[in-house]
């Protein structure tokens, strides 16, 4: 009789454990859909917020044109991030499902072509920011010349546009940096070059500009890039690219517990 009782008890128990082995899977995959839809609201919602601040802001043509284009591909690009987790999360909550074996191999394939492409792209990115600062240094040193790159405004648009369309870290650092000029180079002042914007539009334009420095700064977070310098100045202009940020309110807390939570 205790024989069969605790035989019984050792059933149960490893019903529960084959149970709970069983739903894990299931309830990974949840939590991996749901974050990628939160990711995808997100970023649209950002891109959202963006079109609506700026629909009527004219910007200057040249490198500010360049770097707000830059940050909009970049904010395109977190959206597709995010349709990719959503996508990859039910393929995922799928394969749970249906059968746990094929989706253990699938998560390993797919864990393995991410982190190599991710890896690949790392370094291209890192050896061409390196190769943009190199230039950038010699350019400053050749300041004073005649010739100077910053002197001649087409050639240089040319020059920063092939490194910040493709490295949006390096557009949101001129921008929120502060180093290339204020919010008044980067809006078009003028209509038809004789008449000057109203004060209402010059607002708006800089509205326009400080919610990109502030989705610049939660960029450079996630980027994970850490940036430096001896120089003083430029050190304490590094540090200040991340600090604009949004008065915080009950939502933006939820949302950041519930980003870190399935994230």
């Amino acid at each position: 009789m205790q024989h069969d009782l605790e035989d019984r008890v050792v059933d149960v128990q490893v019903g529960e454990q084959v149970h709970d082995a069983a739903a894990a899977p299931v309830i990974g995959g949840v939590l991996d859909l749901a974050g990628g839809v939160l990711k995808t609201v997100t970023a649209a919602a950002d891109k959202y917020k963006e079109w609506l601040v700026g629909r009527n802001v004219e910007l200057l043509g040249g490198h500010p044109g360049t770097i707000v284009e830059a940050i909009r591909n970049a904010m395109w690009l977190s959206v597709g991030e995010g349709l990719y987790s959503t996508l990859k999360g039910s393929v995922k909550l799928g394969l749970d499902i249906g059968a746990a074996g094929a989706s253990t191999l699938a998560t390993l394939v797919i864990s393995v072509a991410e982190a190599l492409a991710t890896t690949i792209w790392r370094i291209v990115e890192i050896a061409r920011m390196r190769s943009f600062f190199d230039q950038a240094r010699d350019q400053w040193h050749a300041i004073d010349e005649a010739n100077s790159l910053h002197l001649r405004p087409i050639e240089f648009n040319n020059w920063y546009k092939n490194y910040a369309l493709t490295i949006p870290s390096l557009a949101v650092l001129t921008l929120n940096t502060g180093l290339c000029g204020d919010k008044m180079r980067f809006l078009k002042m003028f209509k038809d070059n004789t008449h000057v914007i109203s004060q209402s539009q010059f607002d708006q334009g800089v509205a326009y500009v400080d919610k990109l420095k502030v989705w610049g700064s939660k960029y450079l977070d996630d980027a994970g890039f850490s940036f430096s310098s001896k120089d003083a100045l430029v050190s304490h202009c590094l540090e200040l690219a991340k600090q604009h940020k949004e008065p915080e309110t009950r939502g933006s807390r939820l949302l950041a517990v519930a980003s870190g939570f399935l994230g």
